[in-house]
C-alpha cells in the first residue's frame, strides 16, 4: 500500500498531533514506564510523524523500528527525524536520535506488513503502534493482525483511523451525496483487500476484546478551520471529491469543490485505540 505523499504527510502533522488524545496517549506512556528501554514497532509510518508525536511522552531511552512500504517515505522519515532531533548520528546502521534528555535509537525497514507481519516479532516488541493505517486495510487483515499480537501478547495502540463522521460549515446540499461516495471508496481494495473504512476501530476493538484484551478507544477528530488550517482544508476537501468520484456523478462533484472556498470550519472524525493484555 502506497500512494500518500511526504508534502500530504507533512500538511497534516500539525492536525494530526494536536487530534491526538491525551489521556489515552498518558496510559500507553504509563504502560511502557517500566520498561528501561521499550522495543516500539511503528506500521506504516510514513515520515515518522507517529514517532514525534508519541515519543516525547515515554522515557529517557527507546527504540523504535519504523516499518513503510514506500522507500521514499522511509527517506524522509530519517531525514524529517534528523531535523526534528537536537543532535543525531548514525551508529551501526541506525539511527540515533537525542531530543532534550531522551535517547531514541530508529531503526527503517522497507516490509511489506501484508505479506511479511510474522517476521517484525523475530524480536518481539513492548509495543506496536500506528497513526491513520487501520481504515485502509481490510476486516479479515486486521482479524489476523490482532492474533498475531495476542499470540505474543503485545499490546497495541493506533491513533487517528478515521470514523466516518464529517462535519462541514457551511452545509452544501451535495454533503450526503459526496460522503456516501466517499464512503464507498474508503471500502475498496488498498493492497489488503476490501477495506475496513469507518468500521475499523469496531473491528480491532472486537478482535482484540476476543483475544482477552483491554481495549479503550477515544475520539480524536480533526478540529478545523478556514484561518489556521486553509491548506489543509482545500487538499482534504479535493481528495475527498476525488475519491468520491468514482461513486458520484461529475455534476455533484464539481459543486462540491466549488464550495471548498466558502466552508469555514470541518469536523473530521477519527479514533485512537489502545489494547493491552489483561495482568493476570
Amino acid at each position: 500500500m502506497t500512494g500518500f505523499s511526504a508534502d500530504w504527510l507533512a500538511l497534516r502533522e500539525e492536525a494530526d498531533h494536536a487530534a491526538r488524545n491525551e489521556d489515552l496517549a498518558l496510559k500507553v506512556a504509563n504502560h511502557l514506564a517500566g520498561h528501561d528501554c521499550p522495543l516500539i514497532l511503528d506500521l506504516g509510518c510514513g515520515t515518522g510523524s507517529n514517532l514525534r508525536a508519541l515519543a516525547p511522552l515515554l522515557g529517557l531511552e527507546q527504540h523504535w523500528h519504523l516499518i513503510d512500504l514506500d522507500p521514499d517515505l522511509l527517506s524522509h522519515a530519517k531525514a524529517q527525524l534528523r531535523d526534528w532531533a537536537d543532535y543525531a548520528e548514525v551508529v551501526h546502521s541506525s539511527l540515533v536520535l537525542y531530543w532534550g534528555e531522551q535517547k531514541l535509537t530508529v531503526d527503517c525497514s522497507q516490509i511489506d506488513v501484508n505479506k511479511d507481519l510474522e517476521i517484525l516479532f523475530n524480536k518481539p516488541p513492548q509495543l506496536v503502534t500506528a497513526a491513520a493505517f487501520f481504515d485502509l486495510v481490510s476486516e479479515k487483515w486486521i482479524t489476523g493482525f490482532a492474533q498475531q499480537l495476542v499470540r505474543h501478547s503485545t499490546p497495541f495502540y493506533t491513533v487517528l483511523t478515521y470514523d466516518g463522521e464529517e462535519q462541514w460549515q457551511p452545509p452544501y446540499p451535495e454533503d450526503r451525496t459526496v460522503l456516501a461516495a466517499f464512503h464507498r471508496h474508503q471500502a475498496s481494495d488498498k493492497g489488503f483487500g476490501p477495506a475496513a473504512g469507518p468500521k475499523a476501530t469496531q473491528c480491532l476493538q472486537q478482535a482484540f476484546s476476543l483475544g482477552g484484551y483491554e481495549v479503550m478507544t477515544a475520539p480524536s477528530p480533526w478540529m478545523l478551520n478556514a484561518q489556521e488550517h486553509p491548506d489543509l482544508m482545500l487538499a482534504l476537501g479535493r481528495g475527498i471529491g476525488e475519491a468520491a468520484a468514482h461513486f458520484a456523478g461529475p455534476t455533484a462533484i464539481t459543486d462540491w469543490q466549488d464550495a471548498l472556498h466558502y466552508r469555514r470550519h470541518a469536523v473530521i472524525g477519527h479514533q485512537d485505540l489502545f489494547a493491552r493484555p489483561i495482568a493476570g
